[in-house]
């Protein structure tokens, strides 16, 4: 018979094991929920360690692992088809799913499982997130701006929810909680740059400067760099339904340099506008063109809000023009 002290004993240690494998497995959940994947491995290999039986840290698992196959098609929907049969109201694996059909343009079957993953999983801030995105591609801002907030609400310290919800009050005019929104995102240097071209747009050169200064400041120190999204890709846009996408650490360089060119060129501070310029083009490498073309589609907007047009014909003569003719 064990005595009752050893039996508490247990208890409470069968209890401590018990509370921490439930402690890994939603903080790999959380991780889900806000698409950091690779981030989720680690909490479900310790919830599995404290239990190898238990389905929940494996499936886990096996979702990280299927996310690092999006690079890999044919294996990815193999091994896709196999986790749905096995789970079929899995509310991660229906945002692969949809990440899946994006890649095969098809949208409204995409859109149709970010959805269902949101019924299944109200906490599910990545669907919302990808629903905003596909709204935003489509020029259906009213419902964009509700996903984005959604998402934002349901994770408020992840970047890429606050920056697009940002974003997407600057596509509707709407500079004022466009700025607010920006202003919540520390080290992040894209947030920087977004918030120079509205303080730009509105003739605020000084500040705008101030901004695009500290995105390069941030854009040339390793340890901001190092943060997970940091290394994520630049979307810009270039005209209503065309953009540049970059990926490397000196093209973002490139275009911050470039737009804090343009912004000193408007003050009328010619020389360092021009040093800007020369060190932009020595960063931009291969997409010197598709950034030159993004500063200059976004100065035409600047030319008729801020009654600047006669400065911004002038730099794209003077600067852009050589810059892209080589």
């Amino acid at each position: 018979m064990i005595p009752a002290a050893a039996a508490l004993v247990v208890i409470a240690a069968g209890w401590f094991w018990w509370s921490k494998q439930q402690e890994y497995l939603a903080q790999g959940d959380e991780y889900l929920n806000v698409g950091r994947y690779a981030a989720a491995r680690a909490p479900y290999e310790q919830a599995q360690r404290l239990n190898p039986l238990r389905g929940r840290a494996s499936l886990g698992i096996e979702k990280v692992k299927l996310a690092d196959l999006r690079r890999d098609p044919v294996a990815f929907e193999q091994r896709l088809g196999q986790l749905r049969k096995e789970s079929p109201r899995d509310s991660h694996l229906k945002v692969l799913e949809g990440d899946y059909l994006l890649t095969q343009n098809k949208v409204k079957e995409a859109m149709r499982q970010y959805q269902d993953a949101v019924k299944l999983n109200p906490a599910l801030a990545e669907a919302y997130f990808r629903m905003g995105v596909l709204y935003s591609r489509q020029r259906n801002s009213r419902m964009a701006l509700e996903m984005f907030k959604s998402a934002a609400d349901r994770s408020p310290l992840s970047p890429q929810y606050l920056d697009n919800l940002a974003d997407q009050y600057f596509k509707r005019g709407e500079y004022d909680p466009a700025i607010a929104e920006y202003k919540k995102l520390d080290q992040f240097p894209l947030a920087a740059l977004e918030l120079a071209k509205i303080y730009r747009l509105k003739g605020e050169l000084d500040t705008a400067r101030e901004r695009e200064s500290l995105a390069i400041e941030w854009l040339e120190s390793d340890t901001v760099m190092a943060r997970p999204e940091n290394e994520w890709p630049w979307a810009l846009e270039l005209g209503e339904k065309q953009g540049v996408t970059i990926t490397d650490r000196k093209q973002k360089l490139c275009y911050a340099r470039l737009e804090l060119s343009a912004t000193l060129y408007l003050q009328g501070k010619d020389g360092p506008a021009a040093e800007q310029s020369k060190l932009a083009r020595q960063a931009c490498g291969s997409q010197t063109l598709d950034v030159k073309a993004v500063v200059d589609w976004e100065l035409s907007s600047v030319a008729d809000e801020a009654d600047l047009a006669a400065k911004v014909q002038a730099y794209r003569r003077a600067v852009l023009g050589p810059w892209g003719a080589d």
